[in-house]
């Protein structure tokens, strides 16, 4: 509802809860959570943290192809042309 409503900030605090209710291991069940959660980071300009977990989406579904355009966007933001 945080995501939807754009209360980006809201919706990452949602989305670390629900991943602090895993058992710590990365499974692929997560990867909607992982990319959520980096929509967040970028949309507020968190570059960083955005590419983060963008790759932690990865360890989880290697050849998701969302991921991997998400990912190339996000450097793209941040002028970082020449990967």
């Amino acid at each position: 509802v945080a995501y939807k409503s754009r209360d980006y900030e809201g919706a990452a605090v949602y989305f670390h809860k629900a991943l602090k209710l895993t058992s710590g291991e990365a499974m692929e069940a997560w990867e909607p959570t992982f990319i959520n959660l980096a929509h967040t980071y970028r949309k507020r300009g968190m570059f960083e943290e955005a590419v983060k977990f963008y790759e932690k989406a990865l360890t989880v579904a290697p050849k998701s192809p969302m991921i991997y355009t998400s990912l190339g966007f996000t450097h793209h933001l941040r002028g970082n042309l020449d990967l």
